[in-house]
């Protein structure tokens, strides 16, 4: 139902990362067109908390209930403590998966500079040049083939299995 509404409790929380709580939809006027929906279908309790994801982008755990004022103190303490620890395995996972691909971009980086550098040793090889030349002679024909120096290098070191 939430999508249908520019604004709602769990945007307005993650947006402003704080906690969102309408005791009663129906009284409450922070949001008029959603509480109109969201009575009708039943909701008259909203807990919404935002997670603390640094960066990563904002996220919030909406709760509702079909009572009005269902959410006391220590209920909202208790979704804010698991919310709290929710964001930091969040956070961790995201810093994990930035790390791996870094990691791979770094290892994807080195495999193209050892296929150049093949690339490279086979032309110095049958041109009988030095390693700027060898060099030289392959951006050129990349530029005059359109296409990429690793797509050519690449080629040219399928072709050449021996010299691997």
């Amino acid at each position: 139902m939430q999508i249908r509404f520019a604004d709602d409790p769990c945007l307005t929380a993650a947006r402003e990362q704080l906690l969102v709580h309408a005791g009663d939809i129906r009284t409450d006027r922070r949001w008029p067109p959603y509480a109109t929906a969201a009575a009708y279908d039943g909701i008259r309790s909203v807990l919404a908390v935002p997670f603390d994801l640094a960066g990563v982008g904002p996220a919030c755990l909406n709760t509702h209930c079909d009572r009005p004022h269902a959410f006391d103190s220590a209920q909202i303490q208790a979704v804010q403590q698991m919310v709290a620890a929710t964001s930091r395995t969040l956070r961790e996972a995201s810093l994990l998966l930035r790390r791996r691909d870094r990691e791979a971009e770094l290892a994807a980086a080195t495999a193209s500079r050892t296929t150049v550098e093949r690339a490279v040793g086979i032309v110095m090889g049958q041109y009988g040049c030095p390693q700027e030349e060898a060099f030289r002679l392959l951006r050129t024909a990349s530029h005059r083939r359109g296409i990429k120096l690793r797509e050519l290098v690449a080629e040219l070191v399928a072709a050449h299995p021996a010299d691997h």
